[in-house]
């Protein structure tokens, strides 16, 4: 366990605090360099993961990592939630914030998901590169304390090596591997399976260690550097934050990832800069030139972070112009330098890309410098050039010897000051304080020179200058590099007597040709003519690979240069010429010079000749190489493709579950927030009524007070001078009055009088007069006996004629008739009908005329049909029938079809016209029962939208009068009907009530129709529609006064252009297909010539198909709210 500023004393914990560092005095007004990019806010408070997927809601569902072997993508939600179960994993392994990981694996995504894991735990990675040997990883997991480590299985038996301080497998640490573990060892699922709910909460600091690579520093042996959250994340945000980023990289760039993720230059620059920019990271576990070249071209890599020597195999192998690398924009070198020839090279391989170095050290977070030409808005930068110093940090150079700083253009150490760098070293606080001074300056141990422009030039290391004349040994290896028979060169000091150091090369053949010490000397002499010659020692070219480490950092522009002038020489010669001039053989000595010029111009030739046999034998040494490496890359892509198969099939489980566990969570996570925003909305709401309810009732009570004052204030006023005015005129008021009052009582008396004496005179008549009482008391009474019983005698014969021979008023349609009289001309029309349609059926192969169903369902209907009649002309009981399925599927059509077929009679009614009866409905219930029983030939009885009133009765909403309908039709239904057949349809079968379904014989799916089925109707209504309409036969009478109609004629529309219609038609119903061929019709008679074609067709299908997803869209929103 690593704890900064720990107080606890447990032995296992590891403390880490700053280095004591004695005060000294500060230097001289120091020569601070900064980037030419202005500064930037930097999120470094934040934890490393946050950090990187601060912006997850924006990449979520883009690829985040790419498995360059096998194919598999994830996407950065994806990534981020197995990181989160990698967390909870490894916290139900004991695992805790402080505690050390090793991750010891070549490039693959557990990689990746173990790192972010462990960051979200608050727990420290330690990377280790897995061809350690079993001393050197114990040594680095002994130093780092780490209690688990994550690895292959091909690399435990390092792990199981015995020795001296060698911790013991399973007892000091454990082991997970991301393969099929062996003994003592786990499996990488039982991290990467873990439920996110197991997830502690931890609190993080910024000063918190999460990662522990380990380097050798300036010198001497590796030692751990404590990275914290912030130095990373400020590292990161240098490069690629920013309006104007010095590292441009966009969420469109796929970033190759073929240097080792172990190295800080690879996790840093590559892995999390890549998640902050949201970019993809191509992952290629080791390099072989063919597989890199095939996923550049496959995957459409932009963005290549390299070494020098890739950049060689780049360069220099003949099978990279096979390939297309034009999707490259930024070439990224680092780690060593690349010399002025080597970038040519490259250039000219893709000329298109942005190539330039940037500079760095594990201690410093790791990047010092970056060429400015990758930003997004470049600057001009100069071959060989490290780029300026990153944002937000402070860069100096010192004199080695005495500490003072330096201008530009004078080389000495560079020094590095800002929040990227490293806390220190781990448990040595001697080297943390040897590296960084008491001014909080990173001493890199580098030497280099900023020049006028900013940019940085490095030129060796202080431990490894070769102080011959000046001599710089980049320049050399540059130079020995350029050599087309030489891959790699490495240029060191060896201790020289006379010249105290003296440089001696290492080099590596690219080919089989001999390559000798003289052939390079004269290459380098050819390249440098006017340099002298220096004193060199070589040693013999090796075949074998260059180390893994490449060469120290250097520059190919040193500042420095010198010669050293002997005399001796020309005296010696000037004392020859001088001896020859005054011998008497001068002559014959000329001669010989002579011919020994003559003859060594003859041996030149002659090497002339060998050189071009030479490369002649080199062309066709190229060309086999060719050929091998054709044929390794075709067999390479052959395994590859095996191993996507096998991958495919072996990780198919894995991706299944972990995409359904995202999904669970994600919609887990949408169902949270939208309940919480409801219930916010809720809220609000009320307390918005409320609020408005209290002012409409304040406003309301202070609009009652006033009008009542209002009215009580008038009503006074109006009574005041109705009293003034009555006290003014009362006598008047009161004579008018009385006069009035006398007038209007004689006027009524005499009127009375006259009435009754009229009256009273036919009276007087009729009572004196015997035959006029009788006549008259007779008529008044037979009056009103006809009368009353006209009326009631009418209403009574009417009802029972309708209730004996007319038809139930909740019967919509029906084969019979209203009245028995009244079916004998619907019944003639219905025979000719159907023998019409019997013939268009049998013409269609469709036994069912319009109605085209599967062939399974329209089987069944048949087999129904032929059981009914046989049941009825057995007198058998009749089956009961449900009719259940989407909207628009030939339901009610195929019960007609049904009735039809069966030779039974068939009445339609819908469920939605019995609520509205109210208390009448139990009645014309019993009535439809009654009626339907009087049909000869026996009736099938049709309810469509039977849920409307059929539904279960335990409902709340359910009145009673609805629940007394429904319990009169199962009264009716209680027992099986010879005359009757009993027809539901429903789109919802799971409303009705269950003794309802308890009645139901056969239960039918209407699904949509298929693909098929959907040919067929498109081609049923393309006749009905299109090619049958038009004008039809006429008498000359309408013709005279009505204008002839344009037939429509077909262009193209073929079965063909149907069948394409029909699958883009999935989802349509029967009745939608009909709507369909019906807006074709109309946009047929809406152009100028009435033609359909195939692109007319074509356009009103697209149109109704965006409508119908539109459609679907709407009632998809409509449910989730």
């Amino acid at each position: 366990m690593i704890s900064v500023a720990s107080s606890s004393t447990e032995p296992q914990n590891q403390e880490f605090s700053a280095p004591k560092i004695p005060p000294t005095k500060p230097s001289q007004t120091a020569c601070v360099f900064k980037s030419k990019l202005p500064e930037i806010p930097i999120s470094n408070h934040l934890p490393l993961h946050t950090y990187c997927f601060e912006h997850l809601e924006e990449f979520a569902d883009r690829p985040c990592l790419i498995i360059g072997s096998t194919g598999k993508t994830y996407s950065f939600a994806q990534t981020h939630l197995v990181s989160q179960k990698v967390a909870a994993g490894l916290s139900n392994l004991g695992i805790k914030k402080g505690d050390v990981v090793m991750v010891l694996l070549q490039n693959c995504a557990e990689f990746v998901f173990s790192f972010l894991g462990a960051s979200m735990l608050g727990a420290v990675t330690t990377t280790a590169n897995p061809f350690y040997t079993s001393a050197e990883v114990f040594k680095q997991l002994n130093s780092s304390r780490a209690k688990l480590i994550i690895t292959q299985s091909q690399y435990v038996d390092k792990l199981r090596e015995t020795g001296e301080n060698f911790p013991v497998l399973g007892e000091d640490f454990k082991v997970i591997t991301v393969d099929d573990p062996p003994e003592k060892c786990l499996h990488f699922s039982v991290i990467s399976e873990a439920k996110v709910a197991d997830f502690p909460t931890v609190s993080i600091d910024p000063e918190d260690p999460v990662a522990l690579p380990f380097s050798s520093g300036t010198t001497g042996l590796p030692k751990g550097v404590i990275l914290t959250h912030k130095s990373l994340i400020t590292s990161v945000a240098q490069q690629v934050d920013g309006e104007n980023p010095n590292l441009y990289l966009n969420p469109e760039d796929v970033v190759l990832c073929v240097l080792p993720l172990f190295h800080i230059y690879s996790l840093n620059s590559v892995l999390l800069c890549s998640l902050r920019a949201g970019s993809a990271v191509l992952l290629m576990q080791k390099f072989e030139i063919g597989a890199l070249l095939e996923l550049i071209q496959q995957h459409r890599v932009s963005v290549a972070a390299v070494v020098p020597p890739l950049v060689l195999a780049l360069a220099k192998n003949p099978i990279v112009a096979n390939f297309d690398l034009s999707s490259i924009r930024v070439v990224l070198s680092g780690a060593a330098p690349l010399g002025k020839e080597l970038e040519e090279a490259l250039r000219n391989r893709v000329p298109q890309a942005i190539l330039g170095q940037g500079y760095g050290m594990t201690e410093a977070g790791p990047v010092l410098s970056m060429c400015l030409a990758f930003a997004k808005q470049p600057f001009p930068t100069k071959s060989g050039s490290c780029g300026t110093v990153v944002r937000n940090a402070e860069l100096k150079v010192i004199d080695p010897e005495t500490g003072c700083s330096l201008a530009r253009n004078q080389p000495g150490e560079i020094c590095i000051r800002g929040s990227q760098i490293m806390k220190g070293y781990l448990n040595d606080d001697e080297a943390t304080a040897t590296t960084i001074d008491a001014e909080g300056w990173l001493h890199t141990g580098d030497i280099g020179f900023v020049d006028d422009d900013d940019e940085i030039f490095i030129v060796d290391r202080v431990k490894e200058l070769i102080k011959f004349k000046g001599f710089q040994a980049s320049e050399l290896e540059a130079l020995l590099v350029s050599h087309p028979s030489i891959a790699d060169a490495a240029v060191v000091p060896q201790k020289d007597d006379v010249a105290g150091e003296v440089p001696v090369a290492f080099v590596v053949r690219s080919t089989d040709l001999e390559l000798t010490e003289e052939s390079v000397k004269e290459f380098i002499a050819k390249q440098e003519p006017k340099r002298e010659k220096k004193k060199q020692k070589w040693l013999n070219p090796s075949s074998e690979p260059s180390s893994s480490s490449p060469p120290k950092v250097r520059n190919d522009n040193p500042t420095t240069t010198s010669a050293g002038f002997d005399p001796e020489t020309l005296e010696r010669g000037a004392k020859a010429l001088k001896e020859i001039t005054t011998s008497s053989h001068a002559k014959k000595v000329f001669e010989v010079i002579k011919k020994q010029e003559e003859t060594r111009q003859t041996e030149l030739e002659a090497k002339a000749a060998e050189f071009k046999a030479m490369q002649a034998q080199s062309e066709t040494e190229r060309q086999r190489v060719i050929y091998d490496e054709q044929k390794k890359l075709a067999q390479h892509q052959a395994q590859t493709k095996s191993q996507m198969a096998r991958y495919e099939d072996e990780l198919a489980r894995k991706r299944m579950q972990a995409e359904n566990e995202y999904q669970r969570a994600r919609n887990q996570e949408l169902v949270k927030l939208q309940e919480d925003s409801s219930i916010r909305q809720e809220q609000a709401r009320r307390a918005t009524e409320e609020q408005i309810q209290a002012q409409r009732w304040q406003t309301e009570r202070e609009k009652a007070e006033i009008e009542r004052e209002t009215i009580r204030v008038r009503a006074m006023a109006e009574a005041e001078g109705r009293a003034h005015e009555a006290k003014l005129a009362e006598d008047i008021n009161r004579r008018i009055l009385v006069d009035r009052a006398n007038a209007e009582r004689e006027k009524w008396v005499a009127a009375i009088n006259t009435t009754f004496d009229h009256i009273g005179g036919g009276f007087r008549a009729i009572l004196t007069d015997q035959n006029k009482l009788v006549v008259f008391v007779g008529g008044v009474t037979a009056l009103a006996a006809g009368v009353y019983t006209t009326r009631e005698g009418a209403r009574v014969i009417w009802s029972y004629v309708d209730r004996i021979l007319g038809q139930p008023s909740l019967i919509r349609e029906s084969s019979r008739g209203k009245y028995p009289w009244s079916g004998l001309f619907s019944r003639s029309m219905s025979a000719l009908a159907r023998g019409a349609d019997k013939g268009s059926a049998l013409k269609n192969g469709n036994g069912f005329g319009d109605v085209i169903l599967r062939p399974s369902l329209q089987k069944r209907i048949e087999q129904l049909a032929g059981a009914t009649a046989n049941t009825k002309s057995h007198q058998a009981p009749s089956r009961n029938i449900l009719f259940y399925g989407p909207p628009g599927t030939g339901k009610t059509m195929a019960a007609r079809e049904l009735a039809r077929k069966s030779g039974l009679d068939y009445a339609l009614m819908t469920g939605g016209d019995v609520a509205p009866l109210g208390p009448q409905a139990v009645t014309k219930i019993h009535q439809l029962f009654d009626w339907s029983k009087k049909s000869r030939k026996g009736l099938l009885l049709f309810i469509d939208e039977a849920d409307a009133f059929l539904c279960e009765r335990n409902k709340t909403y359910m009145s009673e009068a609805q629940r007394s309908a429904l319990n009169a039709l199962l009264f009716r239904t209680g027992d099986q009907s010879k005359d009757i057949v009993l027809a539901l349809a429903t789109n919802r079968p799971g409303d009705l009530d269950s003794a309802v379904a308890d009645r139901i014989d056969e239960a039918l799916e209407f699904p949509l129709p298929g693909e098929q089925e959907r040919f067929k109707l498109l081609k049923l209504y393309l006749d009905r529609y299109i090619a049958n309409a038009g004008p039809k036969k006429s008498s000359w009478l309408q013709n005279l006064f009505r204008k002839e109609q344009q037939k429509i004629e077909i262009k193209g529309v073929t079965d063909d252009i149907l069948r394409e219609a029909a699958a883009k038609t999935e989802g349509f119903s029967g009745r939608e297909i009909a709507k369909l061929m019906a807006s074709v019709q109309a946009a047929v008679y809406g152009s100028e010539n009435c033609v359909l074609d195939s692109s007319l067709f074509r356009e009103v299908v697209d149109y109704k198909v965006a409508e119908h997803q539109q459609r679907r869209k709407f009632a998809a929103d409509k449910g989730s709210v």
